[in-house]
């Protein structure tokens, strides 16, 4: 794989993507100026990571904040079609994960409400 960067996705990569994450950090770290927490992060999700000692409510304060970072610049479907790429290239069916993804999803969004409930 040392000759990434000449293949097409490497070109994408290094000419579209790296500037695209680059920009989406500069949002994030000038959201983080402003406001002293990454967009798209609410109380309750800070709440939820400092009390529950629990690694993935930390990787959903990143992923809120990347998401939003990427949803401002437009990238969504970019970012989806990327991963069908890398499902293509490493042999997982995409349609499949995306299955799974949306049970997660679901179940995710379902303790969410049971909790909010509480």
């Amino acid at each position: 794989m040392s000759e990434f960067f000449k293949t097409l996705m490497g070109r994408k990569f290094y000419e579209a993507d790296v500037p695209r994450i680059a920009r989406a950090l500069e949002r994030i770290a000038d959201a983080l100026e402003k406001t002293g927490r990454p967009p798209g992060v609410t109380d309750q999700r800070v709440k939820v990571a400092i009390y529950s000692n629990d690694p993935g409510a930390y990787a959903d304060l990143v992923t809120a904040a990347v998401l939003q970072a990427l949803a401002d610049i437009g990238a969504t479907r970019d970012l989806l079609g990327d991963l069908m790429h890398y499902a293509d290239e490493h042999g997982l069916d995409f349609t499949q994960e995306l299955t799974w993804a949306e049970g997660n999803y679901e179940d995710e969004r379902d303790e969410e409400t049971e909790d909010d409930e509480d």
